[in-house]
């Protein structure tokens, strides 16, 4: 699964322009499970999981479950976790496999 990010410039064919990633749907419900955000055509499934609602033992074992269920459908999930603190500014990601 490749996606290539590169800009088109002053003389470059309109049409072969980078016209950005494809836009994912949000809020679906996947392989049994409220998903934030799925790239259907890429079969990806992107988890936002901060510590507020994913800490205790009981969400570590749900999240768990929700990965398993995503890749017996034979979708890529990919959870992310916020790793800022401030409030002021938008929190770096790092991502998971």
């Amino acid at each position: 699964m490749g996606v290539v990010l590169a800009c088109g410039w002053n003389g470059f064919p309109p049409d072969r322009r980078w016209r950005g990633p494809p836009r994912p749907e949000t809020k679906q419900w996947v392989s049994g499970f409220e998903v934030d955000f799925f790239w259907r055509d890429l079969g990806l499934v992107v988890e936002t999981d901060g510590w507020r609602y994913h800490r205790t033992p009981a969400a570590q074992t749900r999240d768990a479950r929700r990965f398993q269920a995503h890749t017996a459908a034979g979708l890529t999930p990919l959870p992310l976790f916020p790793t800022g603190r401030s409030s002021t500014k938008r929190p770096t990601c790092t991502g998971s496999s």
